[in-house]
């Protein structure tokens, strides 16, 4: 299963920010490494000074390793999100001061999203995997056309695509949400139980 953005699908100014959150395997990962430098998300320093890639890192590495917070040799998973009321209170204040987004008028795939959906399908055939793609829930989407847009490029490429960001869509209720894009932990037990159905079901 993999997760994708419509919403960074059809961003033309996309470039890979958020695969830049795996610089700490720069040097551990060779995959890891030459996708960061394809995307030119590696800090060039890196390939000199190793040690640039634990800046602002190094405490939390050490607190964890001193005294860590669970058994990483059994730990195999995300933790759900608990929603504090100061962060629900902060949610509400977001929602109120809302501005809708508009869509773009022409909705074209960029480039990097592109050749990545053909990569992962041809790993996948390779390899003999289902390859399942999926857009989590979205409390608020302001634009619908790119999910459309998206439902028929991957129904032309013929994969598997679970469009689920209207999943909540007839329960509003903030008990399932942190925030626009990220569920609580009463929403992802929900999300997940839908996920496991459909598992049982392919």
């Amino acid at each position: 299963m993999v997760h994708i953005s419509p919403y960074n699908a059809f961003n033309q100014n996309y470039l890979g920010e958020d695969v830049a959150s795996l610089n700490l395997f720069y040097h551990q990962n060779e995959v890891i490494r030459n996708e960061l430098d394809l995307l030119g998300q590696n800090n060039i320093l890196h390939k000199i000074f190793w040690s640039q890639t634990y800046n602002g890192r190094l405490l939390g590495i050490l607190k964890n390793f001193v005294k860590p917070q669970y058994d990483f040799k059994k730990y195999s998973g995300y933790d759900p999100l608990v929603v504090s009321d100061n962060q629900r209170k902060k949610f509400n204040q977001l929602l109120d001061r809302w501005t809708t987004r508009n869509c773009d008028s022409i909705l074209s795939i960029n480039s990097i999203y592109s050749s990545y959906i053909d990569e992962i399908k041809t790993f996948c055939e390779t390899n003999n995997k289902v390859l399942i793609f999926y857009t989590s829930p979205i409390y608020r989407d302001d634009c619908k056309e790119d999910d459309l847009a998206l439902i028929r490029i991957l129904k032309e490429k013929n994969i598997t695509y679970w469009n689920l960001s209207d999943f909540f869509e007839k329960e509003k209720s903030l008990e399932n949400w942190k925030d626009n894009t990220h569920l609580s932990s009463k929403g992802a037990e929900a999300f997940t139980r839908e996920i496991q159905i459909r598992m049982q079901n392919l």
